[in-house]
């Protein structure tokens, strides 16, 4: 610790601190030197990976009248000694808790830190309520009006559907409309969504990730699917034909990139993509009068779309 010591001693105006150890800096955990040297200080966050034996004697020396005026609160979870919340845990898998061991008074601070949620039984029993969630991952079916008081549905910008669709999906209109919603990642059985969004528009998804086990072959409502989702910009798609593919390439006229894999893909055609990538898209009508490049690699197509040619 000397050595770091040393170098904030010479940096007067330094104003903001962070610092990352391996196992073998132990004497890094003492509150107490960091408190003789860090007054200075607006900011100092660390996350310092090492077994410890007596956690709560050495949380008592980030416990002082100073750590707690500096709002610096610090915690010990899986051989890790870390600030809060800058490296507490961000994803949250519906069941909170908090570490055992912190210095943290409130639980909200941990709470405000998770940014993803999955949520996977019934909120009958969901106590805790998480602010700023923005990608919320449902792995059953859940009514608006209990996610709402579990979370701000109006921070959520990433919404991924992860549940088999066998019955009417209650509030799809409410959760798809959701206010700052833009990305949408379905793993579900896109045949059975689409059936039940059919006549419905929802031209506030600008990203599609359609990473299901389903091969999106020549019987899939491409047409219906565009029409759902009229605004796409960025589309990417886990499994699908060539031909599926330029239908939605051309479907989609907001494209401005995607990504496809293409599993099924002939030999002949491996050979002619590696070779000159542009022969994948043969087909594409949209792609006529725009600009656009592509590179196929290890069995995924990715393709960039630029502005529309003048016809002048």
């Amino acid at each position: 610790m000397n050595p770091i010591e040393h170098v904030l001693l010479i940096l007067h105006c330094l104003k903001h601190f962070e610092l990352h150890a391996g196992k073998q800096a132990i004497d890094l955990a003492d509150g107490q030197r960091w408190e003789n040297i860090t007054g200075s200080l607006v900011t100092f966050n660390f996350n310092f990976h090492m077994a410890l034996t007596d956690v709560e004697t050495i949380l008592d020396s980030f416990r002082t009248l100073f750590w707690l005026e500096k709002s610096w609160f610090v915690a010990y979870e899986n051989d890790r000694l870390f600030s809060v919340p800058r490296f507490a845990n961000t994803h949250c898998n519906g069941n909170f808790q908090r570490p055992i061991h912190s210095t943290v008074l409130d639980d909200k601070i941990f709470l405000d830190n998770i940014t993803t949620l999955g949520l996977s039984h019934p909120l009958v029993d969901m106590k805790h309520y998480f602010s700023h969630v923005r990608i919320l991952k449902i792995n059953d079916i859940i009514k608006l009006e209990s996610l709402s008081s579990i979370i701000d549905v109006n921070q959520v910008k990433h919404l991924m559907l992860s549940f088999p669709i066998i019955q009417p999906l209650p509030n799809a209109t409410h959760l798809l409309n959701m206010h700052s919603l833009r990305e949408l990642s379905i793993m579900t059985n896109l045949f059975q969504l689409i059936e039940q969004l059919k006549g419905m528009q929802f031209e506030n998804i600008r990203t599609l990730d359609m990473i299901s086990t389903l091969i999106f072959d020549d019987r899939y409502p491409v047409e219906q699917l565009c029409s759902i989702f009229p605004f796409v910009e960025r589309l990417h798609v886990k499994s699908i034909h060539k031909a599926t593919m330029i239908r939605m390439i051309s479907g989609f006229t907001h494209l401005s990139n995607a990504s496809f894999c293409l599993n099924s893909l002939s030999k002949t055609d491996q050979t002619d993509w590696q070779v000159k990538s542009e022969r994948a898209l043969y087909g594409a009508r949209r792609l006529t009068n725009f600009c656009y490049t592509c590179r196929y690699n290890n069995s995924y197509l990715h393709v960039w779309i630029g502005e529309q040619v003048s016809q002048l």
